[in-house]
């Protein structure tokens, strides 16, 4: 069993250990160190007791670090080493400066649903390399193992849990025994199942992306095997009804993700992400079914003639109107001109005057 390391330790001559950085999401102690030939920051997880004890889960936890060591990905922090020194089963990764998410979310709780889509998008990708390259799954994701660095850049952290299957022949199992979180956990993993794949871990970046959306976990229970069965079994609470923001496309890829039948979860990573960045484009309005070309020209046809039927009617009646006050500008003009030549004939020919009266 090894000693807990103190400041100023150097792991195998080449890891100094800076300050103790907290708890791992497996109860491994995590310390920041320094890399001593590439001088810069690093993290140093040490395993607890409960599983250094046991030869084999060291052995698989040694084999996952060192299946993940190639791994080149920007949503991937980079491991570096694992080992075992004076019984302490350790494990080197980068170090990047930021929150890990279940701080984040503990600090802003609900996320808003595009910068939850945004990190689960890069974490799928992340999981998407390490599948299609060495077909490796992660089996711990939670927010504990989610790094968000400068900028708010996701960075999956912890794959000492790791396993590929295409080293299934030199893969270490043991019978009955469950890895993972149970809060974090997907039902195949609940059910010991051996042949794990892809589908495992989508699980998981799907209760992730519950929490981020819900504020909470999906399943809350205390007691470890009841968070088991409900993996197993039962379904949380409706997103809608925790986070009413939410859309229902948002919500069905979610469901979709945390299937407990993994058959029914997306096909592929490539399948999942392309159903998350279509979250991100805003919803076309639904179109109205076009009638048929001939209903629609027959259809203006008739608005035509009516329109044309129209527009002779007020014609008409414009020119009655018209011809009617012209009809009275005549008869007024006659009646004018009548007058006139009555009083000119009147002052041409006078009538006779009345003789003078004469007075004696």
């Amino acid at each position: 069993m090894g000693k807990e390391l103190t400041v100023g330790h150097v792991l195998k001559e080449k890891y100094e250990i800076v300050s103790k950085y907290g708890a791992g999401s497996l109860g491994d102690d995590v310390y920041i160190g320094k890399h001593r030939e590439l001088e810069r920051e690093i993290l140093i997880r040490v395993l607890p007791p409960s599983m250094t004890s046991d030869s084999e889960l060291s052995q698989r936890f040694i084999q996952g670090v060192r299946l993940t060591a190639s791994l080149q990905h920007p949503n991937i922090l980079p491991a570096y080493d694992a080992g075992d020194e004076d019984g302490n089963f350790y494990f080197v990764t980068g170090f990047e400066k930021g929150f890990f998410l279940d701080q984040y979310i503990e600090q802003r709780g609900k996320l808003e649903e595009k910068e939850a889509v945004n990190i689960i998008i890069a974490l799928a990708d992340a999981l998407k390399e390490a599948w299609e390259s060495k077909k490796i799954i992660h089996r711990n994701i939670c927010p504990k193992t989610i790094l968000l660095a400068k900028g708010n850049h996701p960075m999956l952290t912890d794959f000492g849990l790791a396993k590929s299957q295409e080293s299934s022949g030199k893969a270490l199992t043991m019978t009955g025994f469950t890895v993972g979180n149970p809060q974090y956990m997907s039902p195949e993993q609940v059910n010991a199942e051996k042949e794990l794949d892809f589908h495992a871990d989508m699980y998981c970046l799907g209760l992730v992306f519950y929490e981020m959306l819900a504020g909470h976990p999906a399943f809350q229970d205390k007691s470890q095997v009841a968070l088991m069965d409900a993996q197993a079994t039962k379904q949380p609470a409706s997103l809608k009804t925790e986070n009413s923001k939410v859309s229902e496309r948002c919500i069905k890829v979610m469901n979709q993700m945390i299937e407990k039948d993994r058959n029914k979860r997306f096909s592929s990573w490539k399948d999942l992400i392309k159903g998350l960045n279509s979250l991100l484009e805003e919803e076309k309005p639904k179109k109205v079914p076009q009638k048929p070309a001939s209903d629609e020209a027959d259809k203006k046809l008739k608005e035509f003639i009516k329109i044309v039927a129209a527009e002779k009617k007020r014609k008409l009646k414009r020119n009655i109107t018209i011809i009617f006050i012209i009809a009275n500008i005549i008869v007024v003009l006659i009646a004018v001109k009548y007058v006139m030549d009555k009083n000119k004939k009147a002052d041409e020919n006078p009538k006779d005057a009345p003789e003078a009266i004469n007075f004696p």
